[in-house]
């Protein structure tokens, strides 16, 4: 059975050093990043497969970098979160996280390497 939170913060920081950050601090939680999204440079959303112990232990990580994560968001992954036992075995558990970027503009253009041939 797969389990899904949804999680959203807000950061000032600047958008490729919170983007590193976060990565470790997923990594440093046990969790492991599935799928991501960049929207220009105004969000990103990030689908993270993690234990059932983690969404604790992904709060306490996400707490300590440049970021607001919403009120709402750290209290259901707290509250979801428990102790591995035989009940919790083999469920899975999808942190789905919205970072919005508070100083984006939406103008952000990547350039199209071009097609050899």
């Amino acid at each position: 059975m797969t389990e899904r939170i949804y999680l959203q913060a807000y950061t000032r920081a600047e958008r490729h050093l919170i983007i590193e950050e976060l990565r470790e601090a997923i990594a440093a939680a046990g969790g492991w990043i599935v799928d991501f999204q960049l929207f220009s440079n105004l969000a990103l959303s990030i689908t993270i497969e993690i234990d059932p112990a983690g969404p604790a232990r992904l709060v306490e990580s996400l707490e300590r970098l440049d970021l607001q994560l919403s009120a709402e968001s750290r209290a259901t992954a707290l509250t979801r979160s428990e102790a591995p036992n035989k009940k919790s075995e083999g469920r899975e558990i999808l942190v789905l996280l919205n970072l919005t970027f508070r100083q984006g503009d939406g103008e952000l253009r990547l350039p199209i390497p071009p097609i050899p041939g």
